[in-house]
């Protein structure tokens, strides 16, 4: 695509469109702008059809719109069902893109609102909620797991493959007794 933080016209029209699960969601056929403002308002994508015939039209935010790390294609975190049944249109039968009625319907669809302040309109966007980061538990678990896949590979190293299965089973049987001996109140000294 490009390799600047301008977007070009040139370089979106047909640009490929994925969301985050590296689904194809086709490919952008058109770009709203303001007249007013001139900014972007919408990009109008062509999804669905079979071989490529009588793709539906759909009208995406803007600003639900980002380029890809590679920059190879434009990102639109949807997934694919949802974009089947998000408002859209035939190719032939554009509605009035300048009617409110209809940019209030497309714009709930994709969470975004956009309230007039005198006569301008301002983009209140919701907050997306974080990516899926590891949780702090997560993180432990994944620790452990490394440090125990470690420990078996150190073990079977040093004393080949029997004698540290026979280890590694002593030791699970081990952690088993004492947490069975914790839960069941043995773990006073008598």
């Amino acid at each position: 695509m490009q390799t600047t933080n301008v977007w070009l016209a040139s370089t979106l029209v047909n640009a490929p469109v994925r969301n985050t699960a590296g689904e194809n969601l086709g490919k952008i056929e058109d770009v709203v702008i303001d007249p007013q403002t001139g900014k972007a308002q919408y990009a109008i994508l062509s999804f669905g059809g079979v071989l490529g015939m009588n793709k539906k039209l759909f009208p995406i935010p803007w600003s639900s719109l980002n380029t890809s790390r590679t920059r190879d294609y434009v990102l639109l975190d949807t997934p694919q069902d949802t974009l089947r049944r998000a408002p859209g249109f035939e190719r032939g039968a554009w509605p009035d893109l300048d009617d409110p009625g209809w940019q209030r319907r497309t714009d709930d669809y994709y969470g975004i609102d956009r309230r007039v302040v005198g006569n301008r309109h301002v983009v209140v966007e919701r907050r997306r909620p974080a990516g899926r980061a590891l949780s702090v538990l997560g993180g432990i678990l994944l620790v452990c797991l490394v440090l125990a896949l470690a420990w078996i590979a150190y073990l079977v190293s040093t004393r080949g493959w029997d004698r540290a299965r026979e280890d590694i089973k002593g030791s699970v049987q081990g952690v088993a007794y004492a947490a069975k001996r914790n839960v069941s109140g043995g773990c006073i000294d008598q």
